[in-house]
């Protein structure tokens, strides 16, 4: 998963190159739902909601009353793209990064599902250490199948085929595939490509579990929201989606436009890359596709987002992030509410854009694998 999406580093750089105004940049501390945050935030609001209000340690009663405002008439759903954008402007970027961290994280089922994450996630690395594996129950009757992010082939080593996850997965005894989708097609040309993986794997006679990252979303939405009939998923068990960019990204129509799309065309063509998946990625295009898809209720979907604030955003991401910021919380590549599967479970992570730069992350991908199995197991 490491690097995932080249595009981004190519579209961050036309964009960083209008960008010129400044993120404030003030220290902030603090813990949201366990998760331990030291970085920089964008306002006094942002910095104040981390290290005072979230903690019940109230001592500003203009922002104290401010937010209490804000938060008046809020249901317990995750806030829409439109609300996140208001919010934005309301008080700050990273004030509302935080707003929607909390959102997600004070859900029940999303609180549960994060606190099996952290326990499986000790469990695995306690067993590499010692050389014991303990495999989830009835774990040989699953089979993993990993749907790659952009150029997996071209970039080889940039972590968007899930080698070194994958590795680490044949080791613990978990049977998984790769399924080698067009590295640069389009979002609707994948699709139809893992809809059709999807149907020879239903063979084995296995559970199948699909796991996919960044432009590896949209193909695996598609194929089992749309093009895929309830006898063809019915060994679909669960689908993981990391980061995918399931309703587009604003980045990609702003590259569609003139003057951007002749610089991306020109880098595309000298990369030898398909011009035709960036005009899939846009958010019409993903619209489209995400009003059109049904999931089957009895497939498990769980998401795994990252949720950087202004402090946490790598070189590669920041000029997509710096583009993005009008609209809201985002990863650098495209909005954070755009990445969730519509009634799924999420485990946020603050502190990751859309690269996820952590040196635990393939370990953090088998837990998740193996957590999902242990889910599926359990609602038996």
């Amino acid at each position: 998963m490491r690097n995932i999406y080249n595009l981004v580093e190519m579209l961050s750089f036309f964009f960083l190159l209008s960008c010129t105004s400044s993120i404030p940049r003030l220290t902030a501390r603090g813990e949201l739902a366990g998760q331990k945050i030291d970085t920089v935030v964008d306002s006094q609001i942002a910095k104040y909601y981390l290290e005072n209000y979230l903690n019940n340690s109230r001592s500003n009663s203009e922002f104290d009353n401010k937010i209490d405002t804000l938060s008046q008439g809020k249901n317990d759903a995750i806030p829409s793209r439109e609300d996140l954008q208001s919010l934005s402007h309301e008080t700050s970027v990273d004030f509302a990064a935080l707003y929607l961290a909390k959102s997600i994280l004070e859900i029940e089922a999303n609180r549960g599902i994060h606190l099996e994450f952290q326990n499986e996630l000790s469990k695995l690395k306690a067993g590499i250490e010692t050389g014991e594996r303990h495999l989830p129950a009835h774990s040989d009757s699953y089979v993993f199948l990993f749907v790659p992010g952009w150029v997996y082939k071209s970039e080889a080593g940039n972590g968007a085929d899930f080698a070194n996850s994958r590795k680490i997965l044949t080791q613990q005894g978990l049977d998984n595939y790769l399924i080698e989708i067009n590295e640069t097609g389009t979002m609707e040309e994948n699709s139809a490509y893992v809809a059709k993986e999807i149907v020879r794997y239903n063979h084995s006679n296995k559970n199948l579990i699909l796991v996919s990252a960044s432009s590896g979303g949209p193909a695996v939405i598609q194929a089992i929201g749309e093009l895929l009939s309830p006898s063809q998923l019915k060994n679909v068990r669960a689908w993981v989606n990391i980061g995918g960019i399931l309703r587009g990204s604003f980045l990609a129509d702003s590259a569609v436009r003139w003057p951007k799309r002749w610089l991306v065309k020109l880098f595309l063509l000298f990369k030898g890359w398909d011009y035709d998946s960036i005009e899939s990625m846009t958010v019409k295009r993903g619209h489209e596709r995400i009003t059109r898809v049904n999931i089957a209720p009895h497939i498990f979907c769980l998401n795994y987002a990252g949720i950087p604030l202004s402090g946490h955003i790598t070189k590669r991401a920041k000029g997509g992030y710096r583009d993005l910021r009008k609209r809201g919380p985002n990863d650098g590549l495209t909005l954070i509410t755009d990445e969730l599967i519509p009634n799924s479970v999420t485990i946020a992570e603050i502190g990751l854009d859309h690269f996820y730069l952590d040196p635990e992350i393939d370990l953090k991908t088998v837990a998740l694998a193996r957590l999902v199995i242990n889910h599926l197991e359990g609602s038996k």
